[in-house]
């Protein structure tokens, strides 16, 4: 199985012909397309551990994370719960939070300075005329993280809104 060619029909890889009984084609570790397959199948779709509780004891305490390639924010916010929040602005897509950890009750954008609450709600846009009159500020909150569960302290999440229920996925 020296380095054989990837097998791909219709834009899937034949993932069978990449594994014999003792071993697996080298390219399963080095290929590009296996490797953004893997992302979506299993980082972006499947559940993952993020963090642990402790490591937002207090209200207002955050600490960045990595969802695959999703970058996010895990916080405990006023009302003592954890949320996961893609590090995302709405506005223009900047990161909101660079710090690695920290605590804050709000975070603010550095690119336009619009300002949200550690549950990802917009609380505030400088310049709010600007926006017109209909401007709603419930429609521009920071997306959550769609899929989050947590066992015993462990927290973990899932980039998908539907699949595999979490406790499907520990069979229990």
């Amino acid at each position: 199985m020296a380095n054989a060619q990837l097998s791909i029909v219709q834009d899937r890889i034949d993932y069978e012909s990449l594994i014999e009984e003792d071993r697996f084609d080298g390219s399963v570790y080095t290929a590009e397309q296996i490797f953004e397959d893997e992302f979506d199948r299993i980082w972006h779709r499947g559940w993952i551990y993020v963090g642990h509780e402790s490591e937002v004891a207090e209200v207002g305490d955050y600490c960045l994370r990595q969802m695959g390639r999703v970058p996010t924010i895990m916080t405990r916010s006023d009302d003592g719960e954890v949320n996961l929040l893609l590090n995302r602005c709405p506005h223009r897509g900047n990161r909101v939070v660079n710090d690695q950890q920290g605590n804050s009750r709000n975070f603010q954008c550095a690119y336009h300075a619009w300002t949200f609450n550690n549950r990802g709600g917009l609380l505030g846009v400088p310049h709010p005329q600007g926006y017109g009159k209909n401007f709603d500020k419930s429609q521009f909150c920071m997306s959550k993280v769609p899929s989050v569960a947590i066992y015993r302290g462990f927290i973990f999440a899932s980039l998908a809104e539907s699949g595999t229920s979490f406790e499907d996925h520990l069979g229990a």
